[in-house]
């Protein structure tokens, strides 16, 4: 092998390798749980209520909800880097997480989970 061949395998390797490594940190999560910060009164928040009940019909126990004006949520809603409501957050099996943002319907939001 010339030294130029040696060269671009190896570069491809290491992209490779770069690529994988981000990819576990920033992939997708398959979604063990969602999971709704939301604040009493917030308008956004009131135009979702329907679409989330819809979401926690279909994923019982999987979908659960949490008011950022209760202080017991403060420390689940900064672990999640949640900084506005509503915001909705995909836990995996494993402990990592993803915001997401995808369709704010719970059709896009169950589909997530298929």
């Amino acid at each position: 092998m010339s030294n130029l061949t040696l060269f671009v395998v190896s570069l491809i390797v290491v992209l490779l390798i770069l690529l994988v490594y981000r990819w576990k940190i920033t992939g997708k999560v398959t979604p063990h749980s969602v999971l709704l910060f939301y604040r009493d009164g917030c308008p956004h928040c009131e135009v979702f209520k329907p679409e989330w009940a819809h979401v926690e019909q279909a994923l019982k126990d999987r979908a659960k909800k949490f008011n950022t004006m209760d202080p017991k949520v403060s420390n689940l809603a900064s672990k999640y880097g949640v900084s506005g409501v509503p915001t909705i957050v995909l836990v995996g099996h494993d402990g990592g997480y993803e915001t997401y943002f995808g369709s704010r319907t719970a059709a896009g939001i169950i589909a997530r989970f298929a």
